[in-house]
């Protein structure tokens, strides 16, 4: 693990180094950066994570969109 001096922060290296030691076949963390914006930001980061497209300005299509996405990642994780 690197050193860390007096005046950095742990944040950004935690969350990174937790998921590391997660198994990849079962678990696929998704980095989205906190924000004091809208849902409809957060939720277009969200499927970006997924690699979905994001045109969508109406936040139930982009919720059909990102479940559509995780369903996707979870069947591909299954048939793995």
């Amino acid at each position: 693990m690197r050193h860390i001096s007096n005046n950095q922060s742990l944040a950004p290296i935690l969350p990174r180094f937790a998921s590391s030691r997660l198994h990849p076949s079962k678990y696929h963390p998704l980095w989205i950066t906190a924000s004091s914006g809208s849902i409809l930001e957060t939720y277009r980061q969200l499927a970006a994570a997924l690699d979905v497209d994001t045109k969508s300005s109406s936040r139930a299509a982009l919720l059909r969109i990102i479940r559509h996405g995780i369903y996707e990642l979870v069947n591909k994780k299954i048939r793995s």
